[in-house]
């Protein structure tokens, strides 16, 4: 009964906001006895579907409302989004703490994270069983350095490369820009040498074969460590 009302309260929805001075709405959910979180829920969709986000965010991520229809919120949060930007959609996870049941909706999710925070984006993989785990951690590297330009693509490059990884993300990490699909992405190989001068497997830096530019930070790293040795 409850979804019933629901239904014409969103159409009533409609009819006020077609007669301004109406309040239709609100006396039919009085009348019938509509529960409150049913009320806020329907003027969050009812809000989506105009595309009016911010004020929907505010009904939709309500305390008092149960996760529902999460999957399809996020994909509309993310379609929706400009510039890159994705913090009406970031906000409503965030706030509301959604099981995700679509792959599609957590790979765009995934994605906003990682074009938003790689910190973030990182620890959200490691809340998942191993086999999704890896597989957000080979995205999770593949949006990082296939995102932005410039400035922007360095400083993730580099945020990337020193990230505290633990055995397994190391073993991925290698692997997809080595052997898998993150071989051909751009940044690869510097990555993976950023990556190795970082953790100090300097005796590793000279199988990576980086672009030229590398070589006089090579040739240095070379001299160190066999002044080391002797």
């Amino acid at each position: 009964m409850h979804h019933k009302l629901s239904l014409l309260y969103y159409v009533l929805l409609d009819f006020d906001d077609a007669n301004k001075e109406a309040f239709v709405s609100g006396s039919f959910a009085s009348l019938s006895g509509m529960p409150a979180n049913y009320q806020l829920f329907m003027k969050g969709l009812w809000l989506m579907d105009r595309e009016d986000y911010p004020r929907a965010l505010e009904y939709v991520a309500h305390p008092s409302l149960n996760p529902d229809f999460a999957d399809d919120i996020v994909i509309a949060l993310i379609k929706q989004a400009s510039d890159q930007d994705f913090s009406l959609a970031l906000s409503y996870f965030y706030s509301v703490q959604p099981i995700l049941k679509s792959p599609v909706a957590l790979e765009l999710l995934f994605d906003a994270m990682a074009r938003t925070s790689v910190t973030e984006a990182l620890l959200y993989s490691r809340t998942h069983a191993q086999h999704t785990r890896e597989q957000l951690f080979r995205r999770w590297i593949s949006c990082v350095l296939d995102t932005g330009r410039g400035q922007d693509l360095s400083s993730r490059t580099s945020e990337l490369a020193f990230m505290p990884f633990d055995a397994l993300e190391e073993a991925w990490f290698e692997d997809y820009l080595t052997a898998g699909e993150g071989k051909m992405l751009k940044k690869a190989k510097d990555t993976l040498l950023i990556r190795k001068i970082a953790c100090r497997q300097f005796s590793e830096v000279a199988k990576v074969r980086p672009s030229g530019q590398w070589a006089g930070i090579l040739e240095g790293i070379k001299a160190g460590t066999e002044g080391q040795a002797e």
